[in-house]
């Protein structure tokens, strides 16, 4: 009884996990500096770069190309993916994590399922000013653009591209994770096959 009960609960805590294969570069705008490079600093001001999705899955990493000026990994606080309108950002529809940073890009882990032909932006948070977002200047990536954020407008920046590189896992699937009622259930459950359990296990007093 105990055994599959544990057994129970172990496939229940692994059903909220994200099931991930191996996944594959899906939209890219690598560094390039024959291109003509800049890093297009603008501060005090929000600075995202918007994508189209191009296969249908699990979005499981994000890299982001840096000048780099003496940051550490805790200058990052992670990145959010924003959904879009009209082109421009709407609101967050997903989070990322700094996995780590090399000399001069930042890598980031998430989990978020995404759809072929989805726009999205991407902003990547930096807790330090002295991070600089590598940029090309010719805008060669046709599948969407740079934006900032000037007195709370939304305004395209024709003349660059963010440097970026998405992985898309198309085999993973998300499991939902189980809700606040269900985890009651389960408790519930438990406490009930404990007390059965207890009074199993009580010794039988013979009439004297």
């Amino acid at each position: 009884m105990r055994i599959s009960t544990i057994a129970a609960s172990l496939v229940l805590a692994l059903g909220a996990m994200p099931l991930l294969a191996i996944p594959m570069v899906d939209q890219a705008d690598q560094y390039n500096p024959s291109l003509g490079e800049g890093f297009f600093s603008y501060p005090g001001v929000k600075i995202m770069q918007t994508f189209t999705v191009g296969t249908s899955g699990v979005m499981t990493r994000i890299d982001i190309p840096l000048f780099k000026h003496d940051f550490t990994l805790d200058q990052f606080s992670g990145i959010n993916v924003y959904a879009t309108a009209g082109g421009l950002p709407t609101s967050i529809v997903g989070t990322g994590s700094v996995h780590a940073v090399s000399f001069d890009n930042a890598y980031f882990d998430l989990a978020m399922a995404v759809t072929a032909g989805q726009m999205l932006a991407l902003e990547p948070i930096f807790i330090s000013g002295n991070s600089l977002w590598k940029a090309d200047i010719d805008n060669h990536y046709s599948r969407g653009m740079t934006v900032v954020d000037i007195a709370g407008k939304w305004i395209s920046v024709p003349d660059q591209d963010r440097n970026f590189v998405t992985y898309v896992d198309p085999d993973a699937v998300l499991a939902p994770v189980p809700e606040v009622s269900t985890w009651a259930l389960l408790m519930g459950g438990f406490g009930m096959v404990g007390v059965a359990m207890r009074r199993r296990c009580k010794p039988l007093i013979g009439l004297a």
